[in-house]
């Protein structure tokens, strides 16, 4: 406390110290200097001088932006002067304006002369300025410097004093030259001229058809129907009538004859036309309709035209005035143009609608004539006859043969078909058959004999196959033998049907028996399904083929349904039959297999074909079984060393650092040895969900990459969720990873590690930890910030509130007291904290009097 207020009392010293040096004042126009005393001040500042007293001295101050002053150890700056500048401090001089600026007094920049002025002298000020552009002339850009940039107006228009544009001849008005000061060297379009649009240098005359007032924009077009042939008229009295026969339209500068086909009245805009089935041949006919004629029969017109046209072949028109020509009904005809009839065809031909000529009936059809088509000969009738004009061309099959509507020969039956000569061929009925074409009846099919049979219109008859029979002549279809027996032969005339024998079971219509599946067994004759076969309890077997239960040796055992007796699987192992030894797949080298531990987080008993996953909540293990390897800190990027064997016993796997790239396509076997469970755990997982995918495959070997492997549930993976972890029972594991050419992401981070499991049971997770999924070998603890209160949790739960947890925790404890901290301990540092704020609070106090009391 002592040394921070005489610390305080040191500072003070020292600035009234200071202050003691400055002196006592200086003249005006200087300042002080420390030990050199009073100092004039330089060209471009000035200083008012004074008595220092007790306060600090003024020194000399630079002259401000607009002001100069040129001499030393004066006490003003001057003003600069219009058509003058200073843009900057301390300035000795004042800069003179460019052509094309100007400046009053005390200007720190020149301002540009604007639009429709200029000047062309230097250091010109606001009295004096800019100079404007004469009448007649204008300039459109600022800071213009000399006479030449004001520009002249073109002709038709016009421009005042300083403008900065050209103002157009309004529309109706003109102006040959462009030096005029004012409008009124714009002059008005006299009658019979016009101006349409502003700024133009002469008016133009109206054209024939047209007229027009003074001062016009526009001229006015004669009335339809009326002309004008006078150029640059002035009045609408120019316009006169057309006469009938005549009519006028745009730009009506003459009347125009009515084309033929037409006529009009006076006065018109349009002429009329000539009515459908009339014409005229006249052009510029009045208003008499009667100058349009009729058409005559064979004839016709449309509206407008100038005379009538003849019907083409096919065609005709009966009446006068005709507007158009209709088509020959069928079965007629009009073989020439201009015709008013159609002519009826004659029997044994036909035409359609619109014909020129009728056709032929062809062979297998006929026509008493006045017909559109040929009626057919019926179904079992035919006719070879061109042009035939009744039905009695039409001639009737002989027995054995058949003809369809409209033939022109009748067609055989072939074998196993009959027909007395009507439409169409019958087959021989089932059990019959005929082996001749042209078969006349059904009199004439043959039964088969016994031991054969026929399907309807058979031409032949076929021996029963094996496992049937037929006792009676005409069988169409052969009796099979009942379930549970059985025939080789084949035709068999009888029932020659055995019983099945132990073991062995057929269905209907059997060739021969099958035999039960290994370790099944039937002790009776005639089974007729495999339903039939029955199993031996555990402790005894049946032969392959065998016909009852045995038990097993001595030191051997077996399941239920055993076909021979071995050792079984111990708990927490499997085989595909449960067995201890057995024959390898045959993809490898014949040699005796054992059996497979379950996969890490499943369980098995003695004899399991198969292992069960632990369910959530649960685990194979509640902790790392001995001998389990945690994962390493080894890293292997697979993208750079792709195709790798990883021997070692646990490690990370990744695909690269960064971003991963498109077109990758990496993979890595895991093989850790001796041969176990491989246990693959996602760490971090980002990737393009639907293109780029990571892949985790269970091995039959090494040669994973090659055959022998199999996709593991869930694979492939990707997007940004991570998935539980995998196992590979088999002890060989290949992960690949593929990306499309298009989008990447961070991509994967995994954990491996090799773990024999041979658990037994499944272990309920303790407080404080959970297992999140079915399959797990051990268990996980809480993170931090979630507890679990009891056992066998599939989750953990959140902290609520300020409260908090280490990893593992079974409960939550407040944020604001250390986890562990005694209650003695949270006192002991309560006071602590309050001896330091009052020690603090003193200091502050201290040095605030001091700097305030400087005479202390």
């Amino acid at each position: 406390m002592f040394r921070m207020v005489r610390g305080a009392l040191m500072l003070v010293l020292c600035i009234r110290q200071i202050s003691a040096w400055s002196g006592s004042g200086c003249a005006k126009g200087k300042e002080a200097q420390g030990p050199l005393g009073c100092v004039a001040c330089s060209a471009g500042t000035y200083s008012l001088g004074g008595d220092c007293g007790s306060t600090d001295c003024p020194g000399c101050t630079s002259c401000a932006e607009g002001t100069y002053q040129s001499g030393r150890g004066m006490s003003f700056c001057a003003q600069c002067m219009g058509g003058g500048f200073s843009n900057k401090v301390t300035s000795s001089a004042c800069s003179q304006c460019s052509p094309g600026t100007f400046s009053a007094g005390g200007a720190t920049v020149c301002n540009y002369c604007s639009a429709g002025k200029f000047t062309t002298a230097y250091g010109r000020s606001v009295s004096d300025g800019c100079q404007s552009c004469a009448a007649g002339s204008f300039s459109t850009g600022i800071g213009m410097a000399y006479q030449g940039t004001c520009a002249s107006c073109s002709a038709g228009s016009y421009a005042l004093e300083a403008s900065t544009t050209c103002t157009k001849c309004s529309a109706g008005k003109s102006s040959g030259s462009g030096d005029g000061t004012g409008p009124e060297v714009c002059s008005e379009c006299k009658g019979g001229t016009y101006s349409s649009s502003p700024g133009a240098e002469a008016c133009s005359p109206c054209p024939t058809g047209s007229y027009a007032g003074d001062v016009a924009s526009v001229c006015t077009y004669c009335t339809p129907g009326y002309f004008s042939d006078t150029a640059a008229a002035i009045s609408p009295s120019t316009c006169r009538a057309c006469s009938a026969g005549k009519f006028s339209s745009f730009p009506f500068a003459t009347c125009s004859d009515c084309p033929a086909g037409s006529y009009s009245p006076a006065r018109s805009q349009v002429c009329t036309k000539c009515t459908a089935g009339s014409y005229s041949t006249g052009a510029g006919l009045p208003d008499v309709p009667q100058q349009c004629q009729d058409c005559v029969p064979g004839t016709f017109s449309l509206a407008g035209f100038s005379a009538c046209a003849v019907c083409s072949s096919g065609k005709i028109s009966a009446v006068d005035k005709a507007g158009s020509c209709s088509d020959c009904a069928g079965g007629t005809y009009a073989e020439n143009v201009g015709r008013s009839a159609c002519t009826t065809c004659p029997a044994g031909s036909y035409s359609s609608e619109g014909a020129t000529g009728c056709a032929l009936c062809s062979i297998g059809s006929y026509s008493p004539g006045a017909q559109s088509a040929c009626t057919l000969c019926a179904a079992g009738k035919s006719s070879t006859e061109i042009g035939a004009i009744s039905s009695i061309a039409c001639i009737g099959c002989a027995v054995g043969q058949f003809s369809a509507e409209g033939s022109s020969s009748c067609t055989s039956c072939g074998p196993g078909y009959y027909s007395d000569g009507t439409v169409a061929c019958a087959a021989c009925p089932p059990g019959s058959y005929t082996a001749s074409p042209r078969t006349a009846s059904v009199r004439d099919c043959t039964f088969c004999l016994a031991g054969k049979y026929a399907t309807a219109g058979s031409s032949g008859c076929t021996p029963c196959n094996t496992g049937s029979y037929a006792e009676s002549p005409g069988s169409g279809i052969c009796t099979p033998c009942v379930a549970g027996r059985f025939s080789s032969a084949v035709g068999s005339t009888s029932n020659q049907c055995e019983l099945c024998p132990q073991s062995s079971f057929a269905p209907s219509g059997a060739s021969s028996c099958l035999n039960c599946a290994n370790g099944r067994y039937i002790p009776t004759e005639g089974a007729v399904s495999a339903s039939d076969c029955r199993t031996c309890p555990a402790g005894q077997y049946v032969p392959i083929n065998g016909v009852q239960c045995a038990s097993c040796p001595a030191g051997k055992t077996s399941t239920a349904g055993a076909y021979e007796c071995g050792v079984l699987c111990e708990a927490g192992t499997f085989s595909p039959d449960g067995y201890n030894t057995r024959v390898c797949p045959s993809y490898f080298s014949p040699s005796t297999c054992t059996c497979d531990p379950c996969a890490s987080g499943s369980i098995s008993d003695a004899g399991a074909t198969a292992c069960t996953r632990c369910p959530a909540g649960t685990a194979a293990s509640s902790t790392p079984a001995a001998g389990s390897t945690s994962p390493s800190a080894s890293r292997v990027d697979i993208c750079s060393q792709s195709g790798y064997t990883l021997t070692e016993s646990s490690g990370v796997i990744y695909d690269g650092e960064g971003d991963y790239s498109n077109g990758e396509s990496c993979s890595v076997i895991i093989s850790p040895s001796p041969r176990t469970i491989v246990t693959l755990s996602f760490t971090t997982l980002g990737t393009e969900q639907c293109c780029d995918q990571v892949r985790v495959y269970s091995c039959t070997s090494s040669d994973c990459a090659y055959w022998g492997r199999t996709e593991l549930p869930g694979s492939p993976f990707s997007g940004f969720t991570l998935p539980g972890p995998v196992s590979a029972s088999t002890g060989y594991m290949m992960v690949s990873f593929t990306s499309d050419r298009s989008g990447t992401a961070a991509g994967f981070v995994a954990t491996y590690y090799s773990q024999v499991s041979s658990a037994t049971a499944c272990a309920l997770c303790p407080a404080g930890k959970y297992s999140s999924q079915a399959g797990l070998m051990y268990c996980t603890n809480c993170a931090e910030g979630t507890f679990s209160a009891a056992s066998s949790s599939s989750t953990c739960t959140d902290c609520s509130g300020s409260n908090y947890s280490r990893s593992g925790a079974t409960s939550c404890i407040p944020r604001s007291i250390p986890i562990g901290t005694s209650l003695a301990a949270v006192k002991t540092m309560q006071i602590q904290m309050s001896i330091f704020n009052l020690i603090w609070l003193l200091a502050s106090a201290a040095v605030s009097w001091a700097i305030l009391n400087p005479a202390m």
